[in-house]
């Protein structure tokens, strides 16, 4: 059995459930739970695509942890918890203030770093697809991140627009990642 043997991992997600992030109108609803559900399962939050941006921002630095270490010793809360209300004055004064001791430098450098994140962001399919791929690289040869995506005929029921967006982000994904990472999915409908 060969299959045993890849390393790999799977992302299972329901897509209706995934989706109140975003409204079915928005042509890009379907990149966007991707985004999310791929974020959550790197550890990242998932549900603010720019604090997850941010989180992987630290950790191409190698600081995440040292991050997350030194944001707890001075936040009544920690990380995983105050990053929810990243808008809070208070979290965002106390990022600023340990990326500044981390990296030597003026706390005001950061102080608002998450809404520069925020507005400089853009997501495409082809933006998430190097991201996948980025991630899939720096796994074992032949490792493989694979998507399920449950109830996919509920969610796009006649919306072709969604179907389309679906079809072009799997499709982008095999040619990104050279095909290790697919999009698998059921559906009730046909």
């Amino acid at each position: 059995l060969n299959a045993t043997r890849i390393p790999s991992e799977s992302v299972l997600f329901n897509i209706d459930q995934q989706a109140q992030i975003t409204s079915k109108e928005d042509a890009n609803a379907i990149l966007a739970v991707f985004y999310k559900v791929f974020f959550d399962h790197l550890g990242y939050y998932g549900f603010q695509p720019h604090v997850a941006e941010f989180e992987m921002w630290l950790d191409k630095q190698k600081i995440y942890p040292e991050f997350k270490t030194e944001f707890n010793a001075i936040h009544p809360k920690t990380w995983e918890e105050a990053r929810i209300d990243y808008f809070d004055p208070v979290v965002t004064d106390d990022i600023a203030t340990v990326l500044a001791k981390i990296n030597k430098v003026d706390a005001s450098k950061y102080e608002t770093i998450l809404d520069d994140i925020e507005d400089k962001q853009k997501q495409s399919i082809e933006d998430f697809c190097n991201r996948v791929s980025e991630y899939i690289n720096t796994k074992p040869k032949g490792f493989r991140l694979n998507f399920f995506v449950d109830e996919v005929g509920q969610y796009i029921s006649d919306n072709t627009k969604l179907m389309l967006n679906l079809q072009t982000i799997a499709e982008t994904l095999a040619t990104k990642t050279k095909g290790n990472s697919w999009i698998l999915v059921t559906s009730q409908e046909d």
